[in-house]
């Protein structure tokens, strides 16, 4: 029998290429100043190999991004959220004390979290349970941005019953676990 997995709806065709893109344009980057390279020089390869991927990046980054607003808010309504998560308490260095990327769904004062992991598009491996036993309080941002804590997003912490937890999350969803709080 498979396990449970929390389902985020799943990403657009736009947001798909958008995401081969970015994995192969430096490949073609590369490979397009290496041909330049000898007939028109160094400044001409730099160009090459810079402004041409870039734009292409920013291009199909500004088509894909109105699909993912709009998948994202999809899955909100359905209480699912896009997140990262930490147990501040867990001593220094273990798996607790890290943030984990993932998807939370959140429902009558229970969060379920599970984790993504690498590269994967779905969450995968155990879903953990947190009863909420306090309302969310916002945490400043450390000075130094955790890798897994995405751009733009907020931390709260709130008390559960497997001690403090810490969820980062974009406004909207943030919004999202104050709308669900009982």
């Amino acid at each position: 029998m498979p396990a449970e997995t929390l389902r985020p709806t799943p990403r657009s065709r736009r947001e798909k290429a958008c995401h081969w893109l970015a994995d192969g344009v430096s490949f073609l980057a590369v490979l397009g100043a290496n041909l330049v390279w000898p007939d028109t020089g160094f400044w001409s390869a730099l160009l090459v190999a810079v402004v041409f991927p870039l734009l292409v990046l920013l291009l199909f980054g500004g088509l894909a991004t109105p699909a993912r607003k709009a998948r994202l808010a999809l899955d909100a309504e359905r209480g699912l959220i896009e997140c990262a998560s930490r147990q501040p308490k867990a001593p220094p260095g273990s798996l607790q004390d890290r943030w984990k990327p993932g998807y939370a769904e959140v429902r009558h004062g229970h969060i379920r979290f599970q984790a993504l992991y690498g590269d994967m598009e779905e969450a995968a491996g155990p879903i953990n349970v947190f009863q909420v036993l306090s309302s969310p309080q916002p945490v400043p941002m450390p000075q130094k941005r955790p890798a897994d804590v995405k751009r733009g997003w907020k931390i709260v912490s709130m008390d559960t019953d497997q001690g403090p937890l810490q969820l980062a999350a974009s406004q909207a969803s943030l919004s999202l676990l104050d709308r669900l709080w009982p």
